[in-house]
């Protein structure tokens, strides 16, 4: 993936401002070959049965991992909705239960928080990727995680985070605010604009 100053550069707009809205561990797991994608809670029936058409007939056994145990029922509520088609699902509430499920069911996908009491999704993702026998296992990762993790600014660049998450209307009233900003040569401080 290019960096913001690649893509501007290849635009023929070096000097405009980009706002960048990573996911929670979106750089760190961008690393890993085996995560293919995002779910972020609450997720709905709608993502959850697209996510699962992608993947087509190949998925069967679908391996939820997460400390919720709500949520986890709630999951295996909504995979058991399809009068089609019928999935077995396994639940792991921490990170070393996922992976001693992992030997003992062969799922064909891993739906993984990244917030685990033990072993956490980051430790869950390196063992995966570590043993042979599941590296061909897809992961999703299924989070409602707070911040930014090891996310590095760019230079001059601006990152935005808010415990409840930001409203669109939000993102575009800060992301206004900065643009005046740099078009009128006025800088901001340490501390973002105030929402």
């Amino acid at each position: 993936m290019a960096s913001l100053h690649e893509t501007a550069r290849a635009w023929g707009c070096p000097s405009v401002p980009f706002l960048a809205c990573p996911l929670p561990g979106e750089e760190r797991l961008s690393r890993h070959p085996l995560v293919e994608g995002y779910l972020v809670k609450p997720v709905s029936r709608r993502d959850l049965w697209d996510l699962l058409r992608a993947y087509g007939q190949k998925v069967t056994r679908i391996l939820l991992v997460d400390d919720d145990l709500d949520f986890l029922e709630l999951m295996t509520r909504m995979l058991g909705e399809d009068a089609v088609r019928r999935y077995e699902v396994y639940c792991a509430y921490r990170g070393q239960e996922a992976l001693d499920l992992l030997d003992l069911h062969h799922p064909d996908l891993v739906l993984l928080d990244l917030g685990l009491p033990d072993l956490d999704g980051f430790g869950v993702v390196e063992r995966m990727q570590a043993t042979e026998r599941w590296r061909h296992i897809p992961i999703v990762v299924v989070s409602a995680q707070d911040g930014v993790v090891e996310r590095q600014p760019l230079r001059g660049g601006l990152i935005a985070t808010k415990a409840s998450g930001l409203m669109p209307s939000e993102i575009m009233q800060w992301a206004r605010a900065v643009v005046e900003a740099s078009m009128s040569g006025q800088a901001y401080g340490p501390e973002p604009p105030t929402l």
